[in-house]
C-alpha cells in the first residue's frame, strides 16, 4: 500500500472540496478506499447520526453568519438536538470555569450536571499504578485546593466521571480541560455524545493551536529531529 495512504495533511490538490474526483492524488482515500467512504455515507442513514449531522450543519451556518463563539455553537447545537440535560466533565484546575459555564447553560434553560476529575479520591494503588512513576513535586502546584502537608494527591478519575454522567443519563457531555489520555478514556466510556470545549495545554493557557502557530519560532523544538520530547 502506498506509504502516503491516508495522509490528507500532505495533500495540496484539495480535490475533495473542489468536487473534482478525477483530480485526486493517487494516495487519496477517494481513490484507494472508496468502499470505506461508501460505508460511512450509508451510516448517515442511521436516524441518530443523521439528526446530529443535520443539527451540526445548521449550527455551522448560523455560527458563521453570526460570528458565534464556541459556547454559542454549543448552545445552539444542544437546542437543535432538543437536549435538555448537559454534563460537564471538568479538570479540578478549571473548576472556576465550570461554574461560569454552568451558570451560562442554566440561564439558557438547560439542566446541568458537573463532575470534577478527582471524584472518588482514588490513589495509585486503587487503579494498579506504580507510585514511583507518579511522584510530583508539590512546589510545582500552587493551589489552595491542595493541603501542602499531603503526602499524595488523588488521581484523576475519567472513567468515574463518565460513569457518573451515564448514571445521570445526560444527553450531551462537555469536556473541560481533562488531561490527555483522560479525555480519551472519558470519551470511550461516555454513553452520551461528547464535545470538547476547553483542551488542556499547561504551557499555552489551554490553547494548543498556539504551539502549531509558533512551531517556527517560540516552539521550534517541536520540529526538532531529536527523538521524543524533553523529559
Amino acid at each position: 500500500m502506498d506509504e502516503e495512504y491516508l495522509k490528507c495533511s500532505k495533500c495540496k490538490v484539495y480535490a475533495c472540496v473542489k468536487n473534482e474526483p478525477l483530480n485526486v492524488p493517487n494516495f487519496c482515500p477517494m481513490n484507494t478506499r472508496k468502499d470505506v467512504l461508501d460505508a460511512a455515507l450509508n451510516q448517515y442513514y442511521d436516524l441518530n447520526d443523521h439528526n446530529i449531522m443535520a443539527a451540526a450543519a445548521r449550527t455551522v451556518v448560523k455560527g458563521i453568519t453570526n460570528s458565534w463563539t464556541r459556547i454559542e455553537d454549543l448552545i445552539n447545537f444542544a437546542r437543535e438536538m432538543e437536549y435538555e440535560k448537559l454534563g460537564i466533565a471538568t479538570c479540578l484546575a478549571l473548576i472556576s470555569e465550570s461554574r461560569i459555564l454552568t451558570e451560562i447553560l442554566e440561564i439558557k434553560g438547560f439542566e446541568v450536571k458537573s463532575i470534577c476529575c478527582k471524584a472518588g479520591s482514588n490513589l495509585e494503588e486503587d487503579v494498579r499504578l506504580q507510585g514511583a512513576d507518579l511522584k510530583l513535586d508539590f512546589k510545582l502546584i500552587n493551589s489552595s485546593m491542595v493541603n501542602m502537608d499531603q503526602t499524595r494527591i488523588p488521581l484523576c478519575n475519567p472513567i468515574g466521571q463518565a460513569f457518573l454522567l451515564n448514571d445521570e443519563k445526560t444527553d450531551l457531555n462537555i469536556l473541560l480541560g481533562l488531561c490527555i489520555g483522560h479525555d480519551a478514556l472519558f470519551i470511550k466510556h461516555s454513553e452520551a455524545p461528547v464535545t470538547p470545549l476547553i483542551v488542556k495545554d499547561r504551557r499555552t493557557l489551554n490553547n494548543p493551536a498556539a504551539a502549531i502557530y509558533g512551531s517556527n519560532h517560540f516552539f521550534k523544538r517541536l520540529l526538532s529531529s531529536e527523538n521524543g520530547v524533553k523529559e
